[in-house]
Parts: C-alpha cells; structure tokens; sequence
C-alpha cells in the first residue's frame, strides 16, 4: 500500500509488479429524479471519475452497487443503466461487476456507490499529497458549478424567475462541464517531458476554500490565497446569490486544484486556455509553519478546514415541499377542497380513507372569520395529508402560513401584495382561480404559478352566483397555456362527459365527498370517468 485512506487525498495507491501502480476512489451513485435519469447517471460516472483524475488518468475499471428506492420502476432502472453504460464507454471506463438491491425506507438520492480503477506507471501517476513548497495553485473552470446547476435544474422556476432565462440556462448548462478527465489529459501532455504539475486535488464538499485547504493539509504545507482571484462564473454568482450561499464554500466539482512548479505557471495557463479549459492561479503553497492564510479585500485572514457544506441544508429547505408537490403523469386527479363550515374532527377519518394516488391536492376554503379556535383541526388534516404524500394548500391565507405546515396557497384572484409574497411562496405551490378572464390568464404564466383553476364549469349549489366559464374561451385559451389547469364547479360522474375536449389535469370537488356515505366509491367512480378515453365515452 503506497498511499491509504488519508485526509485530503482523493485516491487509494498500492503498488504493483513492473513499476506500475493500481488507484482506486469511491464516490456514492446519484438517483435525482428532479435533475433527470440522465443527468444523474452523468454525475454518477463523473464524480468518482473526477477523483481518479487527480492522478492525471483516466478510470479504467469500475464495480457498481446499486441501492435504489423502491419506486423505481424497471423501466427507469433500464434507462439509468443504459446512461451508465454510455458514459462509461464515453471516458473508457469498464464496468466489470456490482450489486443491484431495491431500499423500501431510502428516499435519498444517494443510491449505492462506485469504486473505479486506473492502472499506470507508478512514476508518473499524481497524489494530492505531493505539492512542493513554493508551487502555484491553480484552479480550472469555475466555483461551485455543480451545486448552482443542480439548484438551477431542481428549482427551475424559481431560478428563472429571479435571475432571468439567460443566467438560468447558463447555470444549466454548466452542469455538462463537471468532469475534470480534461484536465487529467492535458496534465499528462504537460508532464509527458517536465514535470510541471507536481498534484492535483478535485473541488468537491466544501467549495474552493475547503479544496485548497485540504489540498495543503494532505501535503503538509501551508496555503495563500487571494480571494478576489478565485474564478467565479457570472452565473454561478448569480445563483449563490440567490440562495444566501458563498460560491467559494459549497460544493464544485469541475474544478480542478493543481500545485504548479513557479516557473511553468504561464506554460501550464496557456495550454489549458489553448484546450478550452479556462485556468487561472490564485495563491501558493508556502511551509507549514506560516500556516493557512487569505486575503480578502478588508485584510489578511487565516482560514480553517471546512466544517459544515450550506449547499446541502439549502437543497433540503427548498427541496423540502417540491418533494410533495404535483407530479404531473398521464392520468387526471382529483382536487378535493374543504369546507370547514361541514367539515370538523368527526371527519378526519373520512379523509384519511379517501386519500390515495388518485388525489393530488386537497385545498382549505377561507370561509371562516377566525382561525385560532381550529389550527389544531387544521394541523391534523396536513399531518393526515402528508402521510398519504398529498399536498395540502390554503385558500388565499398567506398569513397562516406562519402557523401551519401548508404547501401552497390558492388565490382566488390576483394578489394585491404579490411582490410581497413571492419570497415567502418560494418553496410552495401557488395557483389560481380564473372564469373568463385573459388577464388572470396572462399573469399565471407570466409569473409561472404551478396551476389555474377554471370555475365555474357548470351550475350547482356552491356557485349558483358565480359566473361560468365560456367554453370557447376555454378551448383557446388551453392552446396558448404552457402550466397545467384543473376545471371545477357542478362537476358530476354524469357530465364529465362534456368536458372531454378539454386537457385538464384533473377536477376539484366541494360538496360532494365528505357529505357522502359511499364517498371513496363516488371518488372512485369520478377518477375512473375522467380517465375514460374519447372512445371509451362514446362506448358509454
């Protein structure tokens, strides 16, 4: 053993016949549903790739062991695998064996791990533990692109919203630049007759700042840095900014740190520019009495490994209620809405037996003066809710939000205070009311609401004055709409019929469930009509 488990090295080393070495680097696989099947197998292959490359060669063999959720369905497993297996062939990777297992209690996106092989000559293979005292440290690419795309790709409304459609597909995009193989090829031209990279350390957890440190720590040396030269892409900064997070402290794989002999830092920069790979230097290696130092733009400071990673705590808050969010599938849900003027704790019962895959929401009506003397009923119906995976979303209340655990409120029309509310609505569903109005429409997609509610479709006795929806207006209007619609008002197993040239996402019902002896039969008897196809209506 040449090289074990060892505090900012990012590869194991044991040492072979004929002058030659064996590195080996472990990294967990990904599952991310809201990044893509995909992207997650990119990352998977990438981020433990990236760890083999800090010896300046590419991954050769590789055993996987995949640990995923159990609903994943076999065709999503198909697709992962045939990704893998493509973007392995794609950096020569071999896969030579694993495990596959299925997890009924993980919902984590971290679905097994990797271990990847390279074989090499011994001399010629780089440890992060091998910068000299006095060597420039480089950085390529940019801070933090992994965690600023992935937050851009998980929260995409958001992003869009508040940094504009150039910088949200720019962060995107960035998540394509994460591999540092790059790297590992020009290092190895670069050293092929001098040596001028002396080690290489991977950003990852932690940012630049706990990657340098690290780097320093792994070769017993001490560190400067100028901060203000670190590289921070245009939108990377963006996208940190938005979530409160330093670009220099959270994650960033796809930059590579390498310690560079003095005199070949202008050689090194000009070709990795000459490649593509933008390279910039950003401090040096000093001895190990002088310690880890930064300067900043208010003075010189001494800075310390990396504690704790921010990126992770903000994907989990944000994350926190997309998690039960709709998810849009090819068959159409109900909406149940409450009135709390019937409903009370007699019903919770009721509720938690109707509640399954075929509903998607369940909405609280503002019809009650005062709600201090029920946020215990109303707590209890979100707990129900949540345990079933069913979204809960309040009727235009936004103050309530402070009390309970809601995830979305509806608006019955278009807010007053919406500039307001929209940092508060951040991580929450937000929708809808409209009957006829282009306005109401227009500004649903302008501020990219997660759904509208078209009210009312027919007469009944919950909306005997309410107007009702033209539609031809409907028809027209669902062509230009690009956010889902539900359709509510007199609905009944009888007339859904009429509506199966409208392409909404499903029905909400007032009255008719919780007043119902036989409601999970009626619930049951709605989902299947409008799920009918045209033919199976004509049938009828």
């Amino acid at each position: 053993m040449l090289c074990g488990p060892r505090y900012g090295v990012d590869c194991a080393l044991v040492e072979l016949d004929g002058g030659k070495a064996m590195a080996l680097a472990s990294d967990p696989l990904s599952y991310i549903p809201s990044i893509g099947i995909k992207e997650s197998a990119f990352l998977s292959i990438h981020l433990t790739a990236n760890d083999i490359a800090t010896t300046g060669f590419s991954p050769q063999y590789g055993q996987f062991v995949l640990n995923l959720p159990v609903h994943v369905s076999d065709k999503e497993l198909e697709d992962y695998w045939i990704h893998i297996g493509h973007f392995a062939e794609e950096v020569g990777l071999n896969i030579t064996g694993g495990h596959t297992s299925f997890d009924s209690f993980s919902q984590s996106t971290l679905a097994g791990g990797v271990t990847m092989i390279t074989i090499a000559e011994r001399d010629k293979m780089l440890l992060a533990s091998q910068a000299q005292e006095g060597d420039v440290l480089l950085m390529t690419k940019s801070a933090a692109l992994i965690s600023t795309s992935i937050l851009a790709m998980t929260f995409p409304k958001y992003v869009e919203r508040h940094v504009g459609k150039e910088i949200w597909e720019k962060a995107i995009s960035n998540f394509w630049s994460i591999s540092v193989l790059p790297e590992a090829g020009v290092v190895q031209e670069l050293n092929a007759q001098h040596k001028h990279i002396h080690a290489m350390h991977d950003v990852t957890e932690g940012g630049v700042l706990g990657a340098a440190y690290e780097f320093a720590e792994a070769s017993r040396l001490g560190l400067f840095l100028w901060e203000d030269l670190i590289t921070v892409d245009a939108s990377v900064a963006e996208v940190a900014r938005l979530f409160g997070l330093n670009p220099l402290q959270i994650v960033g794989a796809g930059s590579m740190l390498m310690a560079c002999a003095p005199q070949a830092k202008d050689t090194v920069i000009e070709k990795f520019l000459g490649n593509g790979i933008p390279c910039a230097e950003i401090g040096y290696f000093s001895s190990w009495q002088q310690g880890k130092r930064i300067q900043r733009k208010n003075g010189l400071h001494t800075f310390t490994g990396p504690t704790k990673d921010l990126y992770w705590e903000v994907f989990a808050k944000y994350n926190k209620m997309k998690s039960v969010k709709f998810k849009w599938k090819e068959d159409k849900k109900i909406y149940i809405i409450l009135d709390l003027n019937v409903f009370t704790a007699q019903h919770l019962q009721k509720l938690d037996s109707l509640l399954s895959k075929k509903v998607c929401a369940v909405q609280i009506w503002d019809n009650q003066k005062d709600y201090k003397g029920i946020e215990e009923l109303l707590r209890q119906i979100v707990a129900i809710c949540h345990r079933k995976q069913v979204v809960v979303i309040m009727n235009n209340r936004v103050d309530l939000l402070q009390q309970v655990q809601f995830d979305g409120i509806h608006f019955d029309e278009i807010p007053q205070n919406w500039d307001s509310h929209k940092n508060l609505l951040v991580d929450k569903i937000v929708g809808i009311t409209c009957t006829n109005s282009i306005e109401i429409v227009k500004w649903a997609e302008k501020e990219k609401v997660d759904y509208i509610s078209f009210c009312s479709l027919f007469p009944s006795v919950n909306n005997s004055k309410c107007e009702l929806v033209n539609r031809q207006f409907l028809a027209e209007i669902q062509k230009m709409l690009t956010i889902p619609f539900f359709v509510a008002g007199g609905i009944t197993p009888s007339n859904i019929a009429e509506l199966q040239d409208i392409h909404y996402q499903g029905i909400a019902l007032v009255s008719d469930l919780m007043k119902k002896d036989n409601a999970k039969s009626l619930l049951d008897e709605y989902y299947n009509n409008i799920n009918l196809t045209y033919e199976d209506f004509d049938d009828k």
